[in-house]
């Protein structure tokens, strides 16, 4: 019995050696899992969260209008670096267009005086063009000498003395024509910029 007992005895201490082993390989594998996950906890954060949080923040301020907003793009070679690329490029297209805008509100404005001043001019013109006929007693309104295009009905009497008023009513309406096309003109110019 003895060599029974003997046998016995060292089987326990093997199970519990064995056992020991196996409880610190388990133990050693959960702690390896765990470090594993830490890192691709802090690698994911680092790599994902952080930038795409990022991003986040910056269309929101964009979305705000604050187009001057600028941020540390990661350099990272795979989607959320094309993502950054792509947001840097639309926020680059959306200072250009604001910039655009800004520049064509200042020519419209420009512009915008350009043709008051010119409504201004024909308006003058338009009153001296009446004041002329009035005076002259060429025709009885502006409209019927420039609507019908016809001649004015001239006495043979009266030729002489009608001829330079005529003339004054053709330069008029050249002017009136001159100023209205250019009107149009830069109205076009304006309507095509846009």
């Amino acid at each position: 019995m003895i060599g029974a007992a003997g046998i016995k005895i060292s089987m326990d201490a093997i199970d519990q050696k064995t056992t020991a082993l196996l409880h610190r390989i388990v133990f050693t594998m959960a702690l390896g899992w765990l470090l594993a996950l830490a890192l691709l906890a802090a690698l994911t954060r680092r790599l994902v969260i952080k930038p795409v949080s990022s991003l986040k923040n910056v269309a929101a301020r964009v979305a705000a209008g604050d187009l001057a907003v600028t941020w540390k793009q990661g350099g990272q070679a795979n989607e959320i670096g094309e993502l950054e690329d792509a947001v840097a490029r639309m926020l680059s297209f959306q200072r250009q267009n604001v910039a655009s805008i800004r520049q064509k509100a200042i020519t419209l404005e420009g512009s915008s005086r350009q043709m008051e001043e010119g409504v201004k001019q024909t308006a003058a013109s338009g009153e001296q063009l009446a004041q002329v006929l009035g005076k002259r007693k060429i025709a009885p309104t502006f409209a019927s000498e420039v609507g019908a295009k016809t001649s004015l009905i001239i006495h043979p009497a009266n030729r002489r003395q009608s001829f330079r008023p005529r003339q004054e009513l053709i330069q008029g309406i050249f002017v009136l024509e001159v100023q209205v096309g250019k009107f149009f003109e830069k109205v076009n110019e304006i309507v095509e910029g846009i």
